[in-house]
């Protein structure tokens, strides 16, 4: 078959707009692939200068944490140092209430960027800080989407938007499997990147930016479980599953048994001062609701010695700052709704934890248990989890918008991490915590010692101070 010379200019035509198109299309894409390579290299970058600025507040916090008796003797200095491929400058600016200021710029090939440490000066009888043994308050680093102090591991499908980081040098502690990712890895002071950090064999995945050493050991001690109150006034049990019938607590005391289920209803009355209420067993099931009533800046402690069982509306809809629960019980003894909400500021002694999905528990989740299991989509909502002692299970539907701090990391599957700089607004609303740091002896001559994010001064005694750290950029 032949083309008539009209229907082959035609053809031509055609194929040289094709060609054309084509070579248009081809710069276009070369040109999003240098546009994207430039942003990977901008944002580690980035990165960079940020971890550096923080790095070097917290040298410059050391050095005053040391000092601490002539702490004001800095204020006004500056300093600069070098640190990995770039360099910080940091100045000591002083306070309100005297409180110090480190403001510090980080830069790294040309970019720069800036954090201000802040040391709160605080009261207290003799706390101790992080190398000095005992126990003492501070507040935790939340600024990677996962940290774990020991093996992290992404497998096949597992993601985490945000930077990683664990203090082991152990080969292959932190192990990525197919299609994971994750930002910029960091890894304990002086470990070997290529072997700490493994891949799978002929992969051509970029499984992370960058791998970075910490700068020092961090510590993420335990907290230490407080406590239950003494001396509260011992009240009448509350168990009742009948209709519309409603019950008001406003005054603190002791019960054996809160039962409320059926179409029950029982309100917590709090003003500006904290509601305690300790109580062996509490249960909201059926259609029970168990509401908190906030008329002020007080909120519910709930001390639970144990069983705590939450199927129906408990604070359902509510802020998580208004309930505070300590649970003492066991993992067999802890039930939460598979579809209704808990929030809550929760603390458990031992138990194992699940969190996750359309129900169940949400908010800042400190355990001292041995496994966090994640499950279900909570990305809608930030969280702070703290298991410095747990490993941390992530499944294929699990995902978590926040932070993570644990012994062990695993996500597998579909599973999400999304860092959120929002947990560090979480975390000033918790109660005060105080941390074991073990038993590390002070040197001679020393005071009280300094560590990773915390500190304190003087030689011992009553009305000694201390400063804890609290970010901001």
């Amino acid at each position: 078959m032949k083309f008539a010379a009209d229907q082959r200019g035609s053809v031509l035509v055609v194929v040289l707009l094709a060609l054309l198109t084509l070579s248009i299309m081809g710069t276009s894409l070369s040109s999003l692939t240098v546009n994207d390579n430039l942003h990977a290299v901008r944002q580690q970058r980035s990165n960079e200068a940020y971890y550096i600025a923080r790095s070097g507040a917290e040298a410059v916090a050391e050095v005053l944490l040391a000092d601490v008796q002539n702490i004001a003797n800095y204020i006004g200095q500056t300093t600069t140092g070098e640190l990995g491929s770039g360099w910080f400058e940091a100045e000591v600016k002083d306070g309100v209430s005297g409180n110090i200021l480190i403001h510090s710029t980080g830069y790294a090939g040309g970019y720069s960027e800036k954090v201000t440490l802040s040391l709160i000066k605080e009261g207290g009888d003799n706390p101790e800080g992080p190398g000095g043994g005992g126990s003492g308050s501070f507040i935790p680093v939340f600024d990677m989407a996962v940290f774990s102090l020991g093996p992290l591991k992404l497998l096949p499908s597992a993601k985490v938007h945000g930077n990683v980081g664990t203090n082991s040098i152990e080969p292959g502690a932190v192990f990525f499997d197919w299609d994971t990712s994750v930002e910029n890895v960091y890894i304990g002071l002086g470990g070997d990147a290529d072997e700490v950090v493994t891949t799978p064999m002929w992969s051509t995945q970029q499984h992370y930016q960058s791998v970075s050493n910490l700068p020092q050991e961090r510590q993420y001690p335990e907290p230490v479980f407080p406590e239950f109150p003494e001396g509260l006034p011992q009240r009448d049990d509350i168990k009742d599953s009948g209709n519309n019938r409603d019950y008001v607590i406003d005054q603190p005391g002791q019960y054996n048994e809160i039962y409320i289920a059926g179409s029950c209803k029982l309100t917590f009355r709090v003003g500006d001062s904290d509601l305690k209420i300790r109580v062996k067993k509490i249960t909201v099931d059926g259609s029970g609701v168990v509401e908190i009533q906030r008329n002020g800046s007080g909120r519910l402690i709930l001390y639970v010695e144990e069983s705590l069982t939450s199927r129906a509306y408990f604070n359902h809809n509510g802020n998580a700052a208004a309930l505070v629960i300590y649970y003492k019980g066991t993992t067999e003894n802890l039930v939460f709704s598979e579809w209704l909400k808990l929030p809550a500021y929760f603390f458990a002694l031992q138990a194992d934890l699940t969190v996750g999905g359309s129900g169940g528990l949400y908010g800042t989740i400190i355990t001292l248990g041995n496994n966090v299991k994640i499950v279900g989509d909570s990305g809608s909502v930030v969280q702070v989890i703290y298991a410095p002692t747990a490993k941390v299970n992530m499944e294929g539907s699990g995902k978590l918008l926040g932070a993570i701090v644990c012994r062990e990391f695993e996500a597998k599957g579909g599973a999400r991490v999304t860092y959120d700089s929002r947990v560090d607004e979480l975390w000033d609303e918790v109660p005060p915590l105080e941390f074991d740091f073990g038993e590390t002896p002070e040197e001679p001559g020393s005071g009280s010692g300094s560590g990773d994010s915390g500190g304190s001064g003087g030689s011992g005694g009553s009305g000694a101070v201390y400063y804890r750290k609290v970010w901001s950029k």
